[in-house]
């Protein structure tokens, strides 16, 4: 039972790994995106 719920979990971790790196790299591209808006905007830094 227990080597079947480990053998799942390292299935899985890759995947939510990538997921993880995704969602990462989405939150990093709104900043800069926002951060240029307020830059372009207000000629202000955020």
């Amino acid at each position: 039972m227990f080597i079947t719920i480990g053998v799942l979990i390292m299935l899985v971790y890759p995947l939510t790994e990538k997921v993880h790196a995704r969602m990462v790299a989405e939150v990093a591209e709104r900043r800069a995106a926002r951060a240029g808006a307020t830059d372009a905007t207000t000629g202000e830094g955020a």
